[in-house]
């Protein structure tokens, strides 16, 4: 039985992934081979943009090749768009009004990005290996997969763990037909770390 089997077996009663599940998921996963193109794309613009991750980084101790990951999820790397949801309200004098709500103004990139990460509790996190990135992946963008009884794509779009199919495509607004086409953080992360 594959870890995708018992993982959907585990849904029916709706217990939460465990550390051990992100381990043997992560142990198990790999790029999907038609997006071996969009990964070393995405990864390139993830290394651009890494003099601005690693003054995140320093003010955070969120890894910068994770924060590149949530920033391509969030915001598509826009350097004008809030690290939080997306938003373009970098340098505009304006707060956010999606979820989180509230939050801002900021002046520049990096002063939100660091907001966003204290705001989810990722600063508190002493230990940074690839499955506890992943699992704060998932808390990072919301756990309502948990419900569905699919992986999150937010974190598995692009790998083997994940058939990009079924996502919500609003907030509380789930489709089990709609396509995931961004790459899941797993994929980024999987990039990056084989030199894509």
């Amino acid at each position: 039985m594959s870890f995708w089997d018992i993982f959907r077996k585990k849904k029916s009663s709706n217990p939460p992934l465990t550390q051990v599940d992100f381990v043997k998921l992560w142990a198990n996963c790999s790029l999907d081979q038609n997006r071996i193109i969009d990964i070393k794309s995405v990864c390139a613009i993830i290394r651009a943009g890494m003099p601005a991750y690693q003054l995140a980084e320093a003010r955070t101790g969120v890894p910068w090749w994770f924060i590149g990951a949530l920033h391509y999820r969030e915001a598509s790397c826009d350097f004008k768009a809030y690290l939080g949801n997306g938003e373009r309200i970098i340098g505009k004098g304006l707060k956010s009004k999606l979820v989180p709500k509230n939050r801002g103004p900021f002046n520049n990139w990096v002063d939100g990005a660091v907001d966003a990460l204290v705001y989810d509790g990722l600063n508190t996190i002493k230990v940074w290996d690839v499955p506890t990135c992943l699992a704060q992946a998932e808390k990072f963008n919301g756990m309502g997969y948990r419900k569905t009884g699919e992986l999150s794509p937010y974190v598995w779009a692009g790998t083997n763990q994940h058939d990009e199919t079924g996502k919500y495509v609003a907030d509380g607004k789930y489709s089990s037909t709609a396509i995931e086409k961004q790459l899941g953080v797993a994929a980024i992360i999987k990039g990056l770390l084989d030199n894509l």
